[in-house]
């Protein structure tokens, strides 16, 4: 057990903060889930981008691996599942697949 923790819990103002960052998190993934069903590749990524913002550590993903701000199990699993729907969303813009916003197909575009 981490001592720290035991004798420094986190405080309420802090656990409601990293509630409303989940939150937000969890909504963006949601709206990103929407579009890249659509097929609006480029308003997924954007959504994931944001969600992945809201979960990403800053510090510690520059020194390896991407980490969550908490490092808790399920912040680094929703940080892990955007990152990788993102990069599938950028695989699929790469091979021409998805719609542009206007509902034109994104291969017309190359």
């Amino acid at each position: 057990m981490d001592l720290r923790v035991a004798c420094h819990p986190p405080s309420f103002a802090a656990m409601r903060a990293h509630d409303r960052r989940i939150k937000m998190a969890m909504e963006r993934r949601e709206d990103a889930i929407a579009a890249f069903k659509r097929g609006n590749l480029i308003e997924a990524d954007e959504a994931y981008g944001e969600a992945i913002q809201c979960v990403e550590d800053q510090n510690h993903g520059r020194l390896g691996r991407p980490r969550s701000i908490s490092g808790q199990e399920h912040e680094e699993q929703l940080l892990a599942d955007c990152l990788s729907n993102r990069a599938q969303c950028i695989l699929d813009m790469a091979q021409g697949k998805g719609i542009l916003p206007d509902g034109t197909p994104f291969s017309s575009q190359f």
